[in-house]
């Protein structure tokens, strides 16, 4: 009802990221430099839409998003768990070293945490942050920003699933998938599902981490190609894998216009 109508471009950068909803509001990170210029920087902003017609209520600028010149695969996996709504806050990542919590109801800052490292992935817990920063993942008090523990496990390049204490950051479990895993896992029912680029859906305990069966999504395990200099499937897993009802679903593959297309 309420515009865009279209993105700058289909090979870089999404003009949307990180949509999350709260109190009758949704909130987004939309690129807001001219459509006629694709090639130019992008001019990123946090804004707030009314959930039942989309009107856009309020916006503040993002100066430090991300670099609008990659490329639409090498994008980062986590651009779309950059920002996080709670309750009447809405939490986001601009950049650099900082977390912004903003009231949902207008633009303005209440407050900025600072912390080491740059941004990434942000979960809300209680009065915990969880970042999955450069560094490894830590977590931060909510009221001060002060870091509560830090973990700095970079085992296997994101080949590793772990299961960790959110109070002190004792790892509980961990699990070594066949390639990277770029989507955190899905829990349902005790349960722990996944996917990974080496084209297999891995189902774990939650308990205690052990495989309960895996999946070969796939449709030849013997095609392989490498990118990024890893080497994986031709048909990889990404995104997280959905539960409904007991049945699981997911995607494979890379393009519908390559390697055979995609398999659901």
């Amino acid at each position: 009802m309420n515009g865009p109508l279209w993105d700058r471009a289909h090979s870089t950068l999404p003009s949307f990221a990180g949509m999350v909803s709260a109190q009758g509001r949704v909130f987004t990170i939309e690129d807001r430099a001219p459509i006629s210029l694709p090639a130019m920087p992008g001019k990123y902003v946090l804004v707030a839409r009314d959930a039942f017609n989309g009107m856009e209520l309020w916006k503040h600028p993002l100066s430090g998003w991300e670099n609008i010149t990659h490329h639409m695969k090498g994008a980062p996996p986590q651009l779309n768990r950059r920002v996080v709504a709670v309750g009447d806050m809405v939490y986001a990542t601009p950049g650099g070293e900082e977390v912004w919590q903003t009231p949902v109801e207008t633009s303005w800052v209440a407050r900025t945490h600072r912390t080491a490292g740059s941004n990434a992935t942000i979960v809300m817990r209680g009065n915990i942050v969880y970042r999955a920063e450069t560094d490894g993942l830590k977590a931060y008090a909510l009221d001060d920003g002060r870091l509560l523990w830090g973990s700095k496990d970079r085992v296997n390049l994101g080949y590793t699933v772990y299961a960790m204490d959110g109070s002190s950051g004792k790892i509980l479990w961990s699990y070594c998938a066949g390639g990277r895993v770029d989507t955190p896992p899905t829990y349902y029912r005790g349960l722990v599902l996944f996917g990974s680029r080496d084209g297999w859906v891995y189902c774990l305990r939650a308990s205690d981490g052990e495989l309960a069966w895996r999946f070969r999504a796939a449709p030849q395990w013997e095609h392989l190609a490498c990118a990024f200099d890893r080497v994986e499937s031709l048909w990889p897993v990404h995104g997280s894998v959905l539960v409904l009802g007991d049945v699981v679903y997911l995607s494979a593959g890379r393009s519908t216009f390559l390697d055979g297309g995609m398999v659901l």
